[in-house]
């Protein structure tokens, strides 16, 4: 038997913890403005809890590509679309666009101006390490469009993505992946790709225990303390709150 414990005593779920902190920021404008307030004296953004749009699980770039158009009898007003994104990728990347053309793994069906172009997301690792190299590697681009950050709050000109740690670190692989490093490039690339991101300046922040990633960011123990002097007569943050606070176990 397993011991006897509410399921909340136990939950080590980063993405819970996550949700609950957009919760409180969504329906707790006080809260809000000095969570907001904290990220703005870190960083130099300008996040206003009057205004701002909160996101999880974010897969803009997967969700941007789809949005170019429909697969079906309909695809030959989406390729264009499809291949001006590409070329604009690989040109970042150091790449000459014209590769697209001289190797499947761009295409849906693996032949060469006969199938779909694929979505970065679902190159294939191996084909892409037989392409010469420039200064960047492709397989990270892959990486981009299969990540989805925790959270991104978007206010002004500032886009605040925020990683959500409780006991994992940062992920990292042996074939090179880097979560980290994977989120700022993202960054990069929805300001170049994302016209409603041109203007906007992009922040790379976390949520952790004690600062465990190589980033500037909140604490667990600062969230729990901000929310609870603002939680007076609001049902949402006080039920936030008591589930954040079994988080207090981590520090003791």
């Amino acid at each position: 038997m397993f011991t006897n414990h509410s399921y909340n005593e136990v939950n080590r779920e980063e993405r819970h913890f996550g949700f609950l902190f957009g919760s409180a920021i969504i329906h707790n404008q006080e809260f809000a403005q000095r969570i907001f307030d904290r990220f703005n004296s870190i960083y130099g953004s300008d996040l206003d809890s009057n205004s701002f749009d909160i996101y999880f699980e974010v897969a803009a770039l997967r969700d941007y590509w789809h949005a170019l158009g429909k697969t079906d009898e309909e695809y030959k007003q989406t390729h264009p679309k499809r291949r001006i994104v590409l070329n604009t990728i690989l040109e970042n990347m150091g790449y000459d666009p014209g590769i697209i053309d001289h190797h499947g793994v761009f295409w849906t069906n693996g032949n060469i101006g006969s199938g779909k172009l694929w979505c970065p997301s679902e190159w294939n690792n191996r084909e892409l390490h037989q392409i010469e190299k420039s200064y960047n590697d492709l397989v990270s681009i892959r990486w981009c469009f299969n990540a989805k950050p925790d959270i991104l709050i978007v206010s002004n000109r500032s886009c605040v993505f925020i990683e959500i740690k409780v006991e994992s670190g940062g992920g990292k692989s042996n074939s090179g992946y880097d979560q980290l490093n994977v989120q700022e490039e993202i960054s990069h690339l929805m300001k170049r790709l994302i016209p409603e991101f041109h203007n906007h300046n992009f922040f790379n922040s976390s949520l952790t225990l004690n600062d465990e990633l190589r980033m500037k960011g909140l604490k667990w123990i600062e969230v729990m303390d901000t929310l609870k002097t603002t939680m007076e007569n609001k049902p949402g943050s006080i039920y936030v709150h008591q589930c954040l606070s079994e988080l207090q176990r981590y520090y003791l």
